[in-house]
């Protein structure tokens, strides 16, 4: 058999110009073509990207955490959480005071969404130490209406002291002076009792008048109760400069910001959030009310009775880590 030979392959002649002018058109054919080829497979891809884009930027927001941060958080909270929704949220609320000793009320409002959930909102509690923010309000009030100032002075009398409870006023001796701003910064910062009782002696019968007026039915300073709803109502109502001027309500957030007592609401949330709230002690009672001074900020009063300190100190900053961990986004 003969062997097979080679395919005769044609070879171009460069010599000839008409040759040499032919390859380079094939030669610039085919870099056309490259980058052609180049250009379109691009364009293609592109498409595709950008309605990928588009379509992730006009999808509704969900919020969602990493595996790491869902796992951490679950271990925080002894529970799964649901995030999906304030439904979901709040059976993840009554999941975590589920089985402990007495009552927890719960409301949380957004502010930017005016939404709200709540847990035996409408049930009075023992107010305790959060009627203290009336107080300061009701300060300003009069502030506002230029009736009082900041800078009056009053004289400490043996029978203001308030020997119980919270506060260094009473550990001073009569005839020390503070301003009325001294006054307010001690009722807030400190919660002291004999501070807010002088406040309340200067403002007279007017906050109870001033509850009827904002239909605050379960709220009075005389029994010593509200609700978490009409506590927290109260909260929306001074954030929204419903209460008081702008200026006065900047002054109240700030002192009732950075407190003595940062363990229950503001430990649920970051260090960097400030958090403008009210906490309240009494036997069986851990109260604290507040809003949560973020981008997106929001209301949120745990009012209880009947229950060990103990558990609700563990419990009102696990509420809080989980309202914060749905309401950042």
């Amino acid at each position: 058999m003969a062997p097979i030979k080679d395919f005769p392959r044609k070879r171009l002649d460069l010599k000839n110009p008409n040759n040499i002018k032919k390859y380079k058109g094939t030669r610039l054919g085919i870099v056309v073509l490259f980058f052609g080829t180049i250009v379109l497979s691009f364009l293609l891809w592109f498409k595709n990207q950008a309605k990928d884009l588009w379509q992730k930027v006009t999808a509704p927001s969900v919020y969602r955490i990493s595996k790491s941060n869902e796992q951490e958080l679950e271990d925080v909270l002894g529970i799964k959480p649901n995030l999906t929704g304030f439904e979901g949220v709040k059976k993840s609320t009554e999941l975590l005071v589920q089985g402990l000793q007495g009552e927890y009320g719960v409301y949380f409002y957004q502010l930017k969404q005016n939404e709200f959930f709540g847990i035996n909102e409408d049930q009075v509690f023992t107010a305790a130490s959060v009627n203290k923010v009336p107080i300061i309000v009701s300060f300003y009030q009069k502030v506002d209406e230029a009736k009082l100032s900041e800078n009056e002075i009053y004289t400490l009398k043996k029978e203001d002291v308030q020997d119980y409870g919270t506060g260094s006023m009473r550990y001073d001796e009569a005839g020390t002076v503070y301003s009325y701003l001294k006054l307010v910064e001690l009722s807030g910062k400190e919660s002291d009792n004999t501070a807010a009782l002088v406040l309340l002696n200067l403002l007279g019968g007017d906050i109870e008048q001033h509850f009827k007026t904002l239909k605050m039915k379960n709220t009075s300073l005389e029994e010593n109760t509200t609700t978490p709803k009409e506590m927290g109502d109260y909260w929306v109502k001074l954030y929204n400069f419903e209460l008081i001027s702008s200026k006065s309500t900047e002054k109240v957030l700030d002192v009732l910001t950075n407190t003595q007592f940062e363990d229950r609401i503001s430990k649920g949330v970051p260090e960097y959030i400030d958090v403008s709230h009210k906490i309240g002690n009494e036997i069986q009672v851990v109260n604290d009310c507040g809003i949560i001074l973020s981008n997106n900020p929001y209301v949120l009063c745990v009012l209880t009775r009947g229950v060990f300190e103990e558990e609700a100190l563990k419990v009102i900053p696990k509420i809080s880590r989980l309202i914060w961990e749905f309401a950042k986004k």
